[in-house]
């Protein structure tokens, strides 16, 4: 709501109250988890995907396609699309509230790639999506002047996911007028908490666990633990995790003004930041079980 009253365009308004609405299932649940944390997993993913179906049927903007000729064909089933960007929503806010683990990582990824969306979007002039943006980056500063590195104030599940549906929506909404940009580039701006989803869903699938349930070794956790032994002090290790992923959450919106014309080196700089994601979470030392 602080956003509609920050912004003073009533198609953005429209936007922001269409998200607002379709967030309140998920508000609902993930509020009652970040007071009481008794909240089953299975109702929290439940939400999500009941929130993303809302946010792709409720609201009327185009659905993006991707340059593969397997789901340009299955795209011509309009079920089949609206379940995958439904699937992408609910993955992307799950992956948000994945690396919300540490004081400004959540943030600081947000904020790149609000940059990143803001650089593409000043490439074709879309002054709606910059506008979008730029209200949204108005609480988001503030937000972050208190998380990094005091920690006065976190996003909770509710934020995360919030954080997540915003800028989901913003990249579906302009990649969807705008054909012509790869939409690759939605890969790369999003790389971090999707690859976060997508590795730790085989991870677990490969230890025999349940990739339905959380645990301490996402990729930020098992630094922090590292950094924690290392240091001493759960505070210097918690703010000096962040400034470590700083090549996760920052190389995108540096790489994104170099590759974006061509699909190719997009798929490049992808394949890079696998190689780079996995050799690090490699390179770790496991300190707890």
């Amino acid at each position: 709501f602080l956003l509609t009253i920050l912004s003073t365009d009533n198609n953005q308004n429209l936007y922001l109250l269409s998200i607002v609405i379709c967030l309140l299932p998920l508000v609902i649940i993930s509020s009652v988890e970040d007071f009481f944390h008794n909240i089953r997993p299975i109702f929290r993913l439940i939400s999500i995907f009941f929130s993303a179906l809302l946010l792709i049927t409720y609201t009327d903007i185009t659905l993006p396609t991707l340059e593969l000729p397997i789901i340009k064909l299955l795209f011509q089933f309009e079920y089949i699309k609206y379940l995958f960007f439904i699937l992408c929503l609910a993955s992307l806010a799950n992956g948000m509230n994945i690396i919300d683990g540490a004081n400004g990582l959540l943030g600081f990824t947000t904020i790149c790639q609000i940059f990143s969306i803001i650089f593409l979007a000043s490439t074709v002039n879309d002054i709606s999506v910059l506008n979008l943006c730029y209200v949204f980056l108005i609480p988001l500063i503030i937000f972050m002047l208190f998380n990094y590195p005091f920690g006065s104030i976190f996003a909770g599940d509710t934020g995360a996911y919030f954080f997540g549906f915003f800028i989901g929506f913003i990249i579906i909404l302009f990649f969807g007028k705008h054909p012509t940009i790869s939409s690759w580039n939605a890969v790369l701006i999003l790389f971090y908490p999707i690859f976060e989803v997508i590795f730790s869903f085989f991870r677990k699938i490969y230890f025999k666990k349940s990739p339905f349930k959380p645990d301490p070794n996402h990729l930020h956790l098992k630094l922090f633990f590292y950094l924690e032994q290392k240091f001493k002090s759960k505070k210097i290790a918690n703010n000096t995790t962040t400034m470590v992923l700083s090549f996760l959450w920052a190389l995108p919106v540096l790489m994104l003004p170099f590759v974006y014309q061509n699909t190719y080196i997009i798929f490049f700089a992808i394949s890079f930041l696998i190689v780079l994601y996995i050799s690090f979470y490699l390179c770790i030392p496991k300190t707890r079980i």
